[in-house]
């Protein structure tokens, strides 16, 4: 959505206040969204061409190829295609999703499609940010399971395996240093675990396994440690602030994850109607 924010500015600001706008586009673009995208072409289906001026565009398509998030995140396939788009000009800014929901004279929506491969998933997995967030949450899986809060391993050598039936296998070792630094303790841990979309609006983790130095880990804790991830990836999280999203198609083969996905972005007095709704 903030992809199409920054897209529909441009096209706009041609028709608006064209100096500041086209600054911040370029500024959000930059160093906001992407690093670099090795391969894109957007195509505007417009007719008659003046709706433009009018705030109007029948369809917007994007596709892009070898996307950078992050230095570490890169996104194989990312494509977007929107229905037809009614906006105000005068309130249009690429800022953030609040203001181009502001803008909206009519529910903004498309569908989009993403390609992620094992190779990038595995460098994305083994940068410092990742690696961080998967040392803390395994940290708390060990020192549970032996009954301590003083345990402080290093996440080591992390790789994921992709499988079909949409399987996922993850193995890493961790490390923990004692005083004397000849001295170091590993744990070399594999998780394997399931993927499953539930009424278009959660990914959940099902049937997780694991081994610590190839002794079963315990299932309560498993199912817990899934759980947790599970709750963070719940699309209606987002229904608060008027956006609608759903998982059309979730597959996972030997090499790759791809996702496709519907979202709707409310305008801002349809939203705001709502929420007076679900009041008590």
């Amino acid at each position: 959505m903030e992809l199409i924010s920054i897209i529909l500015s441009g096209l706009f600001s041609l028709f608006a206040n064209v100096g500041w706008i086209i600054d911040s586009i370029a500024a959000k673009a930059l160093n906001d969204l992407v690093i670099s995208v090795e391969e894109q072409a957007i195509r505007i289906d417009n007719t008659p061409n003046y709706q433009l001026a009018q705030g109007k565009i029948d369809k917007v398509r994007i596709a892009t190829r070898g996307v950078k998030l992050y230095p570490d995140l890169r996104i194989d396939t990312l494509e977007l295609e929107t229905d037809a788009i009614a906006v105000d000009l005068k309130s249009l800014n690429p800022e953030n999703l609040e203001s181009l929901q502001g803008s909206l004279l009519k529910p903004l929506q498309g569908v989009g499609k993403l390609i992620v491969t094992e190779a990038d998933l595995t460098k994305a997995l083994q940068s410092p940010e990742v690696k961080q967030q998967l040392q803390q949450a395994l940290n708390n899986l060990v020192a549970r399971k032996a009954g301590t809060s003083t345990i402080a391993y290093e996440v080591s050598a992390p790789q994921l395996e992709l499988h079909p039936n949409n399987q996922v296998k993850i193995d890493l070792e961790l490390r923990r240093f004692r005083k004397n630094p000849k001295k170091t303790s590993k744990l070399a841990i594999s998780l394997e675990f399931g993927i499953k979309v539930l009424r278009g609006t959660k990914i959940q983790l099902v049937q997780p396994i694991g081994t610590i130095n190839d002794r079963p880990m315990s299932s309560r804790l498993l199912e817990k440690f899934a759980s947790g991830i599970s709750d963070r990836l719940d699309l209606t999280r987002v229904e608060s602030e008027g956006i609608l999203a759903r998982l059309l198609q979730l597959e996972i083969t030997e090499d790759k994850i791809e996702l496709v996905a519907f979202a709707r972005m409310e305008t801002k007095q349809t939203s705001i109607n709502s929420t007076e709704l679900v009041k008590p």
